[in-house]
């Protein structure tokens, strides 16, 4: 099969954008390994930088004229909501080139409930959708979402997020087994992350477990951190819970192999790619079931999953707080997990196979499905 053209724009890849920032430049690395040519664009591209892939900076106005530098055969718009990305699909429309849509999680009802994305989505949005050759989810959970949303829409390609390794690791990082229980939670403290809902098990995980520690990994988008705190003062357990801020990457797998254990009690997940990295480095993790990886990561023995209510988490914290051999077997089935699924090369290979049906034609991959 010939070389072919892709250009991915993403509004910012700055790490306070959650699970994208890591995604998306994984997604470009992995493609122009498989000989696609890749140039990626945004208007804040953060401490990103790349050999393997080429990085333009774009303004709106740029993306609402289609000036993306090169004639790409196909773009791939990834998240919604933003002028950026919706100037871009609709230039790249009226030029009649082919276009792939990630909404990364922004179809959720949590996500599109504001007056402001109701009007924008009547004004432009939804006609963006309607017409992108391929609309791309990261889980069948995103996929129901995008489903339910009851718009006539084109066929939608299932294929996970890549979880790229850590690269080198400290020898001696990883947390004893008989050390006092550390639990982490990471991500942008936000109201969808339910970070409180993980405060108020606290009492019960300390109450069998003392000693044990939260520490909560993440940039305060919402400013949330000194509601949080203020929690945590009422519930006797300041000392208990740590909030670390922003984290570069490095950090962010420090902080995890210091921990037993890593709780996502997201109300609503496309993916979890935090739990995805938690897992590649056989830490095992408690999923709330609004995580898109939950059930696949579940049926692997990869994780516990429950509905993000303090009494159950603090149930299935203490099974795995209580047990070390159970950890370790969870962490080694979760390591396994990420890399038989999950791989750079892997989703690489599944995304060109949608690119190339989408050029040349044929039947079309098994990732595909009619929405």
């Amino acid at each position: 099969m010939t070389s072919f053209a892709v250009d991915h724009v993403i509004d910012s890849i700055h790490p306070q954008c959650g699970g994208p920032s890591q995604s998306v430049p994984a997604l470009c690395e992995g493609l122009s390994g498989c000989d696609v040519k890749i140039v990626l664009h945004s208007r804040d591209f953060g401490r990103y930088r790349s050999h393997e892939v080429r990085c333009q900076l774009i303004s709106v106005r740029d993306a609402a004229r289609g000036r993306f530098g090169v004639n790409p055969q196909i773009l791939h718009v990834h998240a919604i909501w933003n002028p950026c990305s919706s100037f871009a699909m609709r230039a790249t429309r009226r030029r009649g080139v082919p276009y792939v849509v990630s909404p990364r999680g922004m179809l959720h009802p949590d996500r599109i409930s504001s007056f402001k994305k109701v009007l924008w989505r009547w004004m432009l949005e939804s006609e963006n959708l309607r017409n992108a050759t391929v609309i791309h989810v990261t889980s069948r959970a995103e996929l129901e979402t995008v489903q339910a949303c009851g718009w006539e829409l084109p066929p939608i390609a299932v294929i996970p997020n890549a979880v790229q390794s850590f690269g080198r690791l400290p020898n001696d990082g990883r947390v004893a087994a008989d050390a006092p229980p550390q639990i982490a939670c990471i991500g942008r403290v936000a109201p969808i992350k339910q970070m409180d809902v993980l405060i108020r098990t606290m009492p019960a995980v300390i109450q069998r477990f003392p000693g044990a520690r939260l520490r909560i990994i993440g940039p305060d988008e919402s400013n949330l951190v000194g509601a949080y705190k203020s929690l945590c003062r009422e519930l006797g357990i300041v000392d208990a819970v740590e909030f670390t801020g922003e984290l570069d990457r490095q950090g962010i797998a420090d902080k995890i192999l210091q921990s037993h254990l890593v709780v996502m009690p997201s109300r609503s997940e496309n993916f979890g790619m935090a739990a995805a990295e938690a897992m590649s480095l056989a830490v095992p993790v408690v999923l709330s079931s609004g995580v898109g990886i939950a059930a696949d990561a579940n049926r692997a023995g990869a994780a516990l999953v429950v509905d993000p209510k303090p009494d159950l988490l603090a149930a299935a914290i203490g099974d795995l707080l209580s047990s070390a051999e159970r950890r370790k077997q969870m962490g080694r089935a979760a390591s396994n997990f990420i890399q038989s699924e999950f791989s750079v090369e892997s989703v690489a290979q599944r995304m060109k196979s949608v690119y190339e049906w989408v050029l040349f034609g044929g039947a079309p991959p098994e990732c595909v499905v009619r929405s």
